[in-house]
């Protein structure tokens, strides 16, 4: 899984996300000192079943690298993600472990069975348990 964290000075916007070969998602938020604003988004590499009769949002999607379609939610963020992530004091790693969550909740968990015997694996991580070599695997103790 992709992850990645940038920060835009300009306007104080923070933005976290992830990407597998299922999907992604990013979190955004403009810290302010009163009401920090964000949202939350969704990419999809196949239409959801509300959007099947949609063109791509987008042909080249920034996340996904390809067709996309996209949907969010600015009161998801205003309601959930920006007060836990001021409660876990900014966590980048909270907020990654959100977003996978979320990913496996939406699009199903992923199988790491090919990620194990795969060198160069994009999910692997030194210090994993043997034979368990993935970042999902290591999270979820061994498959």
């Amino acid at each position: 899984m992709r992850r990645k964290y940038e920060f835009y000075p300009d306007d104080n916007r923070h933005l976290w996300s992830v990407a597998d070969e299922r999907g992604g998602m990013h979190f955004w938020v403009i810290d302010k000192p009163v009401d920090p604003i964000g949202g939350i988004e969704i990419h999809y590499h196949t239409p959801p079943e509300y959007m099947q009769d949609s063109k791509p949002c987008e042909e080249n999607c920034w996340l996904l690298n390809g067709p996309c379609w996209h949907d969010g939610s600015s009161l998801w963020a205003h309601e959930y993600w920006i007060p836990k992530l001021y409660r876990n004091q900014n966590s980048h790693e909270w907020i990654f472990e959100e977003l996978k969550e979320e990913m496996d909740n939406r699009f199903g968990r992923r199988d790491c069975s090919t990620c194990h015997s795969i060198t160069g694996c994009d999910n692997a991580r030194s210090g994993g348990p043997e034979g368990y070599p993935c970042w999902t695997c290591n999270r979820e103790g061994g498959q």
